[in-house]
């Protein structure tokens, strides 16, 4: 049976992207996507001033844009944001404007509070870092309002770590070291608990084509449900999700374990 075509992680020019509203439209009829969220950064506290993400004003009239262009389209479209959590860990920061107005949530740790502990550069494999990365992760897990758990072996917040002239290449392998280093099967059973206790699905990752395919096959086994995201920044990215399939049909994945609305 076909699995459901979806990219629900994406970001245009409104954010750190380049694709203009209609890219998305455009892309999404190019590659037959059954759906498709708009995810553009909105967390105003990031260090990372291009993941602020715009003006309410400017991001609630692109929802009703892309509302307007999906309309009678074979694409069924949900005006999303990512998001972390408020410095209390006790709610998504989210404007409540715009919170009421989104049918998806990706909840994603892009920056690591790490209390007195303060992190070193060059030291990748700190294990009280990593720690406090996991913590952070429970918490999205646990906090009502989270749709899907974005990127969490990918796209990690290797920023304070990071040497000069670090590459995108050695990013990469330094995220799939310390998967390899800290992200055991234990962790992977606690993040699966704590998905399926708070009903949040998790995210496979294009971009980074993670996570794992032993961990998918954890989450599976906790009945866990998942998305699929390119986490495209250009236009070319957006609903380029061969990878993606091809690893849910290889390890079993079916339709029934694929996120959907209402279900």
């Amino acid at each position: 049976m076909q699995l459901p075509r979806m990219d629900m992680h994406l970001h245009t020019r409104l954010s750190d992207g380049q694709a203009t509203l209609e890219h998305v439209v455009e892309q999404a009829r190019a590659h037959r996507l059954d759906w498709l969220s708009l995810t553009d950064h909105v967390d105003a506290a990031d260090p990372a001033p291009y993941r602020r993400g715009p003006s309410l004003t400017d991001y609630l009239a692109a929802g009703q844009y892309l509302r307007e262009l999906f309309a009678g389209s074979g694409t069924r479209f949900l005006f999303g944001a990512e998001t972390c959590l408020t410095a209390d860990f006790a709610r998504l920061n989210l404007p409540a404007d715009l919170h009421t107005e989104l049918d998806f949530v990706v909840g994603s740790v892009h920056y690591v509070r790490a209390g007195d502990h303060m992190p070193v550069p060059g030291d990748y494999f700190d294990p009280a870092y990593w720690d406090a990365y996991k913590q952070e992760t429970l918490a999205l897990l646990r906090t009502p309002g989270v749709t899907t758990l974005g990127h969490i072996e990918g796209y990690m917040p290797l920023s304070p770590l990071l040497l000069p002239g670090s590459t995108f290449a050695q990013r990469r392998e330094i995220e799939r070291e310390v998967a390899s280093r800290f992200f055991t099967t234990e962790w992977q059973e606690e993040v699966a608990a704590a998905a399926a206790a708070g009903g949040v699905a998790v995210e496979i990752h294009v971009a980074t084509r993670t996570p794992r395919p032993d961990f998918v096959r954890v989450l599976l086994a906790h009945q866990v449900k998942l998305t699929i995201g390119t986490d495209a920044h250009i236009p070319e990215q957006i609903g380029d999700i061969g990878w993606a399939l091809a690893m849910l049909e290889q390890v079993g994945a079916t339709p029934d374990d694929l996120w959907q609305p209402g279900r």
